[in-house]
């Protein structure tokens, strides 16, 4: 893990440690997207509840939602989530990753998967055919559009703080990475066929409102509850990090942001932060890069946030915000055109 150093043996009893306690009973394990959130613990227990609500129980099978992930991560090119959810989406067969690496998802079988990753890869172009009439109806989108938005957001915080594989190093260019892929598959698919009951995370997370944006999910009380208690932390973070003025000028570019990217210069970054002190110009580079070009934080951006802001919380807290700022954009646009 990249800048940070997770909470590794947390305190018995500590909300980290009754975390993660629910994900080994109910995912298999404590991975590190979810460990990266532990310097902020509250930010922990608000993704693995939105996380375990919308994707891990629910009508939807857990095979498509795990098919959206990774089609959602891909398109936000994000290497490490799409081998996990991809190895996940199928338990025999061709490995649903390597096709959508390889550029092959018309492939992809059945008709389900291959529409849930296409409607997951279209979540970037607003308008698009796939998204104004979707592969799922509208009691169905709780779970469906709330696991986009998780991975979405994780997409982010993965790319800043992991590698592109779970895999370590030697293992990921040799070919005892095909064994190791279906082991992987093995020790968390396992954790799937467990029984689980809806909303026993909520007890991690406060109680909040839902804002007007995340109506969608009202029809499942318990997914709207996660949603909000989710939106509620990362916003919370933020603004006991970044100023208003960051936060400010962060959500209007993101309000104009379509989906796309803005490529490998950062002459709009250098020139939205003009006019700001230095503090707010290291922490307004970090957290627009984080929403927009998530690709482009590297060491000289950590380094210049951390002068003004040293603790690995505040640095998770700020580039949370972020992430969840650029995932609601794109939940802006994922509704359209739901039949019931």
């Amino acid at each position: 893990m990249k800048y940070i150093q997770p909470v590794n043996r947390p305190l018995s009893g500590s909300l980290v440690a009754q975390v993660y306690t629910s994900l080994r009973a109910d995912f298999g394990l404590v991975p590190e997207p979810l460990t990266l959130h532990s310097p902020v613990p509250y930010l922990l227990a608000g993704f693995w509840c939105l996380m375990r609500e919308a994707q891990l129980v629910g009508r939807v099978s857990r095979e498509i939602k795990e098919a959206v992930a990774a089609g959602v991560s891909a398109a936000n090119v994000c290497p490490y989530c799409v081998e996990i959810h991809g190895t996940l989406a199928t338990e025999r067969g061709p490995n649903l990753a390597l096709q959508i690496k390889q550029g092959r998802v018309d492939e992809i079988e059945p008709l389900a998967l291959r529409q849930a990753v296409a409607w997951g890869q279209a979540n970037l172009s607003p308008g698009a055919d796939l998204l104004q009439r979707p592969p799922f109806t509208l009691s169905e989108a709780p779970e469906i559009i709330g696991t986009a938005l998780a991975y979405h957001y994780i997409n982010r915080m993965v790319r800043i703080f992991l590698g592109e594989s779970l895999l370590p190093q030697p293992l990921r260019d040799t070919p005892l990475r095909d064994f190791a892929w279906p082991l992987v598959r093995w020790r968390l698919t396992g954790s799937m066929q467990r029984p689980k009951t809806s909303g026993t995370s909520l007890a991690f997370v406060s109680e909040a409102p839902l804002p007007p944006d995340l109506r969608w999910a009202e029809s499942s009380p318990t997914i709207a509850r996660a949603l909000a208690a989710w939106v509620a932390g990362a916003e919370r973070a933020g603004s006991e990090v970044l100023s208003p003025q960051v936060r400010t000028l962060v959500g209007q570019h993101v309000a104009a942001w379509k989906g796309k990217a803005p490529g490998l210069s950062r002459g709009w970054v250098e020139q939205a932060v003009v006019g700001l002190n230095e503090a707010d110009q290291a922490a307004a580079r970090l957290t627009l890069l984080t929403a927009l070009a998530s690709y482009q934080v590297d060491d000289r951006t950590i380094n210049a946030f951390r002068v003004h802001h040293p603790s690995d919380a505040d640095l998770v807290k700020a580039v949370a915000w972020a992430s969840l700022t650029a995932t609601r954009r794109v939940g802006s646009w994922l509704l359209p055109g739901i039949a019931d």
